[in-house]
C-alpha cells in the first residue's frame, strides 16, 4: 500500500488574535483555504486511483471565556464550495452557515448545504434556527437523561433527487423539550420518530 502526491496547489490564509479584559479572554479567528488541482494518487497492490479537489472554504468567528466564572460564548460563520473526484466518481459540496453558542446551548441560525453526485443531489435549508440544548445532558446518577445527537427545536426543508426520483420533505425538531423526537412531513404525510428508540430501524 502506498500514497503518492501527484499534483498539489493550495493557498491558506490564517488570522488569529487574542485579548484579555479582566478575567475574560476573547479570541478572534479567520481561516481561508483555496484549492486548485489539489490531489494525489493512491496505490494498492496492482490498483491505483487518483483523487483531486478544487474550491474554497472560509471559517471566521469569535469566542469569549471568563476564567473566573467558567462561562463561555461565541459565534462563527462558514462557507464552502468544493468539487471532488476520486477515480471515476465526482461530487460537489456547498455550504453556508452561521451559529452562536454559550455554555447552555448552540444555535444554528443558518446551516444550508447541498451535496451533488452526478444527477443526484441533497439540499437542506434551515427555515427556523436549529437549537442544541446542553442542559438536556447530565453527568449520571438518577437524573441521567440520554439524548440522541439531534436538535431540540428548529426546522429545515430538504429537496433531493435520487436515481431519477425527485422530492421534498421537511423536518421539525420539536418545541425545545429534552427528547429525541422529530417529525417528518412529506407529500401531506406526517411521521413522528423517536431517534433514541427507533434508530436501529432507521439504520
Amino acid at each position: 500500500m502506498s500514497w503518492k502526491t501527484a499534483f498539489l496547489s493550495t493557498a491558506m490564509n490564517l488570522q488569529y488574535t487574542s485579548q484579555n479584559s479582566g478575567s475574560t479572554v476573547t479570541t478572534s479567528y479567520l481561516y481561508r483555504y483555496q484549492y486548485e488541482n489539489y490531489g494525489g494518487k493512491y496505490f494498492y497492490d496492482n490498483d491505483s486511483s487518483e483523487w483531486n479537489m478544487n474550491g474554497s472554504s472560509s471559517y471566521t468567528g469569535e469566542s469569549s471565556y471568563d476564567t473566573l466564572d467558567f462561562l463561555f460564548s461565541g459565534w462563527y460563520d462558514y462557507s464552502d464550495t468544493t468539487e471532488y473526484s476520486y477515480g471515476k466518481d465526482s461530487y460537489s459540496y456547498q455550504s453556508l452557515g452561521k451559529s452562536h453558542y454559550d455554555q447552555t446551548k448552540s444555535v444554528s441560525e443558518k446551516n444550508d448545504y447541498q451535496y451533488t453526485s452526478g444527477d443526484n443531489y441533497y439540499k437542506a435549508v434551515v427555515t427556523i434556527p436549529l437549537v442544541s440544548d446542553y442542559t438536556c445532558y447530565s453527568n449520571g446518577g438518577p437524573g441521567l437523561r440520554l439524548m440522541w445527537i439531534t436538535y431540540v427545536s428548529g426546522h429545515e426543508s430538504i429537496h433531493y433527487r435520487q436515481d431519477g426520483k425527485e422530492g421534498t420533505f421537511e423536518i421539525d425538531y420539536g418545541n425545545g423539550e429534552c427528547d429525541n423526537k422529530i417529525t417528518i412531513i412529506e407529500n401531506g404525510k406526517v411521521i413522528s420518530i423517536d431517534l433514541g428508540r427507533d434508530w436501529a430501524v432507521l439504520a
